[in-house]
C-alpha cells in the first residue's frame, strides 16, 4: 500500500478528495479536510463516516493523484492507523463529552 510520507508537508496540488455529491475538495490541511468529509458523511448517512476512514480515503485519493513515483509516497504493508491529538473538547472524532 502506498502512503504519504508526511501529513505536515503539502504535496503538489494539496491534499484532495472527490466523492459524488461531496464534490472535489482541496486543502493544505489534511486533518481539516478529513473533518469536513467526516461531518458531511455523518450528516448524509454515508458509509466510512469516522475521522480515520475519511483520512484514509483522502490519503488514498491524494496518492493516486500525485503518483507512486512522485517522491512524496512510500510503500508499506503496515495497517492504516490514526493517532490524533487529545482535545479538551471531548472525543476527537465526534466531539462527545468523555468522562
Amino acid at each position: 500500500m502506498l502512503r504519504l510520507k508526511s501529513y505536515f508537508k503539502v504535496p503538489p496540488g494539496s491534499f484532495r478528495y472527490n466523492q459524488h455529491d461531496f464534490g472535489l475538495h482541496v486543502s493544505s490541511n489534511i486533518e481539516q479536510l478529513a473533518d469536513e468529509l467526516m461531518d458531511w458523511r455523518k450528516g448524509n448517512n454515508k458509509e466510512r463516516a469516522t475521522f480515520g476512514e475519511a483520512l484514509e480515503d483522502i490519503e488514498n485519493f491524494t496518492v493516486a493523484h500525485i503518483g507512486a513515483n512522485s517522491g512524496w509516497v512510500y510503500n508499506t504493508d503496515k495497517e492504516f492507523r490514526v493517532l490524533r491529538k487529545r482535545s479538551n473538547l471531548g472525543c476527537s472524532t465526534c466531539g462527545a463529552s468523555v468522562t
